[in-house]
């Protein structure tokens, strides 16, 4: 049994009153304050491999891998959650209809970002890139808006790029030093690994985008001339230089 004492509280109790699943006790005072204690957490977790996440407050979520010698890390959340999901690099809490994802990094954690569903998620699973929540009898997968670059030569990871919301479709060029990636909003942008920049937005970028392919030639690439392609088969040609993308025109129809 553990006790709380009321240290400013001098002319002694009220009244307590339980709620009726036992998990809050409301305390008054003969001065007319009011407090409440949490005597017991919901029961709230998920295991992925060696790895486990469990509520440890109504507002925190910790995350430990004992095989692994690795130190628990505590996760902030930004509401009581009534599911908690946890993959290889996040984890994952939300209620009702929405979601909030944190990426576990070697600096700590950090938010990546909330995300509203259709239903009210009855359970998430994730692994290494994507978030399958299950709500009113349908799976909805996407990836959790993270890009990364694995090196074959030295069979390493060698860069990460995390993006606000999750990512929907990316197109490397051939040398790996672009790429477009097209999100959710289906709004489009280039990524360059080498030095970690998102350029701004691609402008006259069309939601009917479905694909998108880099200048083959060694020429064509080193200017940064990209073409995507949309529903009606119109290629969109577009000129990446510094830090901002430029719209050509269109050029030609796919036959």
């Amino acid at each position: 049994m553990r006790s709380s004492p009321l240290d400013d509280e001098t002319k002694g109790l009220d009244r307590l009153s339980w709620t009726d699943d036992g998990q809050l006790l409301a305390v008054s005072t003969q001065r007319g304050s009011l407090s409440v204690f949490l005597t017991k957490l919901p029961i709230l977790g998920d295991t992925s491999g060696t790895k486990i996440a469990y509520l440890t407050s109504l507002l925190e979520v910790t995350v430990c891998n004992l095989a692994e010698g690795e130190l628990p890390i505590t996760v902030s959340v930004e509401v009581e959650p009534n599911f908690v999901a946890v993959g290889s690099y996040h984890v994952a809490v939300g209620m009702n209809n929405r979601a909030w994802f944190y990426a576990l990094t070697e600096n700590g954690v950090e938010k990546l970002k909330d995300m509203e569903y259709l239903g009210t998620v009855a359970s998430m699973s994730l692994n290494s890139d994507y978030a399958a929540a299950l709500f009113e009898g349908k799976v909805q997968l996407h990836m959790t808006g993270l890009v990364k670059y694995f090196y074959l030569e030295d069979w390493q990871y060698v860069n990460e790029y995390r993006h606000p919301v999750s990512i929907r479709k990316i197109f490397p060029d051939a040398s790996g030093t672009r790429l477009v990636l097209i999100d959710e909003k289906t709004e489009g942008f280039v990524y360059c690994p080498q030095n970690d920049n998102l350029y701004d937005e691609i402008p006259n970028f069309s939601p009917t985008i479905k694909g998108n392919t880099f200048g083959k030639t060694g020429a064509m690439e080193d200017k940064g001339v990209f073409c995507a392609f949309d529903d009606d088969k119109v290629f969109h040609t577009f000129l990446s230089q510094g830090h901002y993308t430029r719209f050509q025109g269109y050029p030609s129809r796919r036959n």
